[in-house]
Order: C-alpha cells, then structure tokens, then sequence
C-alpha cells in the first residue's frame, strides 16, 4: 500500500504545478490584454489628435487664400522688420566642432 499511497502524492504534486503553471499563464495573458488594450486606445487617440492637428492646418491655409492677400494686415506707412541673413560660407553642422 506504501507504494500505491507514494502515487497519489506523486500525482497530487504534479497537478498542483501544472494547475500553478495555468494560473500563471492565465494571469500573464489577462495582463498582456490589459497592456495591448491599452496601446491601441492610445495610438487611436494619438491618430484622432493628429488628424484634428492636420485638418485644422487646413483650414487656415484655406483661409489665407486670394482674399486674404486683399485686406492689410499690418498698419499702413510701417515698414517691415528686416530679416537676418546667414552668412555665405557657414554652415551649421551637427557633428563635433574641429
């Protein structure tokens, strides 16, 4: 009976890791639903954003058409603030300094 008895703890054992092996891969598999989940909703909302962004953009464009051009926006008689030029020759470089 000693043998039969050894068995059945034997075979207890083995149910319980793979029953702890389950639950783990159950747990892991909730977990990594949670994280794509929560992924998607942002790369949708983060799409809704851009879309919003670029459609907005157009709207100006629009708005600055031939129309525009017609009515001033600056007060008459002032002159446009000059810009400043680059200097020939030099150029910005993003690698190290020499």
């Amino acid at each position: 009976m000693a043998g039969k008895d050894r068995k059945k703890q034997l075979a207890r054992q083995r149910y319980e890791r793979q029953e702890q092996r389950r639950q783990a891969q159950a747990a892991r598999a909730r977990r990594m639903k949670v994280i794509g989940s929560a992924v998607g909703v942002a790369v949708i909302a983060a799409a809704g954003v851009g879309i919003a962004v670029f459609a907005g953009k157009d709207d100006k464009s629009k708005a600055d058409g031939p129309d525009a051009a017609a009515t001033p926006s600056a007060k008459p008689g002032s002159a446009p603030t000059p810009r400043r030029r680059a200097r020939p020759g030099r150029r910005r470089t993003s690698g190290p300094r020499r």
